[in-house]
């Protein structure tokens, strides 16, 4: 049944919530953050997701309180699950359960053997789960307010009503074995990408079956994986992000810690994915139109917001964006589109999202749509569970090999089929430049020349010998000001500055 007061524990919840963001004293706020996560995860329902949620968080402390919280909750006793077990009948009656169950949000898995000789995985639902979650409902808008992930000034409507449509479909077991199914076939190519074989025979409305499959968390690995290991688990990670989004069309959208594991099997690192209810269709415009962000992009020229509207963004909110939209969608895929291993720490997206955007740096939040959070939660997982492995990204070899594949469809998709004939696109007034060109001339002679990547300006003083540095200091050229000046002009071509060194001369320019 549902439990007692558990209304009631909202309000103290909230109050918690907003106390452990605020506490003077760093001690008294980690043992209150502690106290909060407990009883959020302990609520179950939607509180147990927003603490799933919350796991992943960048701020290492609140991640492992909510880790720690996530894996301490109260699990149903296993005569409870047994029960369940007999009353769907979908089991034989000669089977061995193990004890401990691993507690989910909606349910708990539970390890079973001796089901036609197979190891098998049994996820059981809470009972009376459906009446709590109506109830949790009711709640969201409190619990939402708790977070700092959900910043004031933003209608939260539109993203609760994502985040209750997203909890419907979990409570689905029927839907979420067929999700099971178009993943585990989805993949069937990608040897070392593994689905747990669903069981369809064996699942009903209160319990899933499927092969057992082992692994460690991306922490554990961590702590045994050799440098190459870890990045062929970051590659294996992009890859399922990308076939996912692109070829299956259909995105997992519940990231978090306990729904992807890393094994090793003969010699070979393998990635293991669980959880599939809360799996989300991709509308092929969206696909596409993503594709075709991401192309336009890499090319350094065009008018992106045609394809954002396709998207579902506002196009009215975002149209003041225009001019600096493909130097912010620049920095957004920066780790996307960069030609080497990209060091996810340098992404100083706040700094320079603030230069970009100038005064119009909220518009872009304001015009997405409530319909990308599955995509958003994605993203954060492809970054957090990269991040974990430490070793950068190399993104750029997969999104080249599907623009190839995609090559005479994105061709076909013109501005002008984007936005209708009534409307035309800007094509020609988006560009950037594609190089940092640094010369250097001695007694009128060119000594030295070097085209580097575009987003080498960020870290322009990196390339300076000391003289240079000394000479820019001298005439009083502030590097970071040259930075702010070319973000501020949407990286196009322009001369940064010229230096005389005696009979040296240095050009330094984006072209």
């Amino acid at each position: 049944m549902i439990k007692a007061g558990r209304g009631l524990s909202y309000g103290g919840l909230a109050v918690l919530g907003t106390v452990s963001r605020f506490m003077p004293l760093e001690k008294a706020k980690k043992a209150t953050q502690k106290l909060f996560a407990k009883k959020l995860a302990g609520l179950k329902g939607i509180p147990l997701k927003m603490s799933q949620i919350l796991s992943m968080s960048s701020d290492k402390e609140l991640s492992e309180s909510h880790l720690e919280a996530a894996e301490a909750i109260d699990p149903m006793s296993i005569e409870e699950v047994k029960s369940i077990l007999e009353r769907e009948g979908a089991l034989p009656s000669i089977f061995e359960i193990s004890e401990k169950g691993i507690s989910a949000s909606l349910g708990q898995v539970h390890q079973l053997k001796g089901v036609e000789n197979k190891l098998l995985a049994v996820k059981v639902m809470y009972p009376f789960a459906e009446e709590n979650m109506t109830m949790d409902e009711s709640m969201l808008n409190l619990l939402t307010q708790t977070f700092s992930t959900f910043k004031q000034g933003f209608s939260m409507g539109e993203y609760q009503k994502i985040l209750k449509e997203e909890l419907s479909l979990e409570m689905d077991y029927q839907r979420e074995v067929e999700m099971q199914k178009r993943f585990f076939e989805g993949f069937s190519q990608y040897e070392n990408i593994v689905i747990p074989t669903p069981y369809k025979k064996w699942s009903t409305k209160m319990t899933i079956v499927s092969h057992w499959e082992e692994s460690l968390s991306c922490s554990e690995f961590c702590k045994t994986a050799t440098h190459k290991e870890k990045v062929t688990a970051t590659r294996l990670f992009s890859e399922f992000f990308f076939h996912s989004l692109f070829s299956l069309k259909l995105l997992h959208g519940d990231p978090h810690p306990g729904n992807f594991g890393f094994r090793r099997k003969k010699g070979e690192v393998q990635l293991v994915v669980y959880d599939y209810g809360s799996c989300v269709e991709v509308p092929e415009r969206h696909s596409h139109a993503l594709l075709k962000i991401m192309s336009i992009t890499d090319t350094g020229a065009g008018d992106l917001l045609p394809w954002y509207k396709r998207l579902g963004f506002d196009s009215d909110v975002l149209s003041p964006l225009k001019q600096a939209l493909l130097p912010f969608t620049d920095l957004l895929l920066e780790p996307f589109l960069s030609r080497g291993r990209y060091d996810l720490k340098q992404w100083n997206r706040k700094e320079r999202a603030k230069d970009i955007l100038g005064s119009h740096r909220w518009n872009f939040m304001t015009a997405a749509p409530a319909s990308l959070l599955p995509l958003m939660r994605s993203l954060q997982g492809l970054f957090y569970y990269t991040g974990l492995l430490g070793t950068g990204v190399f993104l750029y070899p997969i999104l080249n090999r599907v623009l190839k594949e995609n090559q005479s469809l994105l061709k076909d998709m013109s501005t002008q089929n984007a936005i209708g004939s009534e409307e035309k696109g800007d094509f020609g007034s988006y560009f950037m430049a594609k190089v940092l060109e640094i010369k250097v001339f001695e007694n009128g002679k060119e000594k030295v020349k070097v085209d580097l990547p575009r987003h080498s300006i960020e870290h322009l003083e990196s390339f300076m010998d000391e003289d240079l540095k000394q000479s820019l200091k001298e005439q009083k050229i502030s590097v970071e000001a040259v930075i702010q000046k070319s973000r501020q002009a949407g990286y196009k071509p322009m001369s940064l500055f010229e230096l005389d060194i005696g009979s040296k001369k240095v050009l330094i320019q984006l072209k």
